[in-house]
């Protein structure tokens, strides 16, 4: 007998005064549920009402204030503005999605196709979250790998594991970026091929030349790839030794 609305406004006020992923009490815990059933009910109409309120961007003049506030910082000190309900909004829709399983996930590859990049890298988080063996949400992360915004490429990175990828699918695809422009991507990627195995001989040779990395923790990832991937040859042994003097104390 409630609206959508009046569902959400129960989960939003959950985490509010909840600290656990569900509430802290019993009885809280039991709204959250409850609130989650009743959006799974209401089947696609009803994820979409969440997958909505998850990522309904901070409203423009919040961001410009903030912006503000920084830039003016030297000259004078704005008030600070009244804390915006988004982020509350916003955990309680992630919380529900969780909640929801994998029945969320048609809808959030539909809107990885957002023009907005904020909007694509927040829905491979949740994809990640809600993907272990879904060969969709697998899929989706993987073409996202191609995407133009290095944001999405490294939320990508992040979760790709999480679906479980066999290594001869993921690894061609996670190759090229490890010489990414960006340094953030090439952390990710270096990171994520080290967990899987086996690593094809020509992606060590690259990771040998990551070692000389511009980005220390690059340089470390590389490192740890080239540990992990088992293989031994003198080569390899001399660029790790040469490397013991790294200014990065991690590499």
């Amino acid at each position: 007998g409630k609206t959508a609305g009046e569902w959400f406004e129960e989960v939003v006020l959950s985490a509010r005064t909840s600290p656990g992923p569900v509430g802290g009490t019993e009885s809280a815990r039991a709204s959250f549920l409850e609130c989650a059933e009743a959006f799974r009910c209401m089947g696609t109409g009803g994820i979409r009402w969440v997958v909505d309120e998850y990522l309904m961007p901070t409203p423009f003049y919040l961001k410009w204030y903030d912006q503000a506030a920084v830039a003016l910082q030297p000259v004078v000190t704005l008030p600070a503005r009244a804390q915006s309900n988004r982020y509350w909004e916003s955990l309680a829709a992630h919380r529900l999605l969780l909640r929801i399983g994998p029945e969320a996930i048609p809808e959030l590859i539909r809107r990885g196709h957002s023009r907005d990049p904020a909007q694509r890298a927040r829905v491979v988080t949740v994809l990640g979250e809600l993907g272990p063996g879904n060969q969709g949400a697998q899929a989706c992360l993987l073409r996202m790998l191609g995407d133009p915004s290095a944001d999405v490429i490294y939320s990508s990175l992040e979760v790709l594991w999480m679906t479980t990828p066999e290594a001869e699918i993921a690894v061609p695809a996670i190759v090229p970026l490890l010489t990414h422009t960006n340094n953030r991507v090439r952390l990710e990627a270096t990171y994520a091929i080290g967990c899987l195995t086996p690593i094809p001989e020509p992606v060590l040779a690259t990771l040998v030349t990551l070692l000389a990395d511009s980005a220390g923790t690059v340089r470390a990832n590389a490192a740890r790839a080239i540990g992990l991937s088992g293989v031994r040859s003198e080569p390899i042994y001399a660029s790790l030794e040469a490397r013991l003097g790294d200014a990065e104390a991690v590499a």
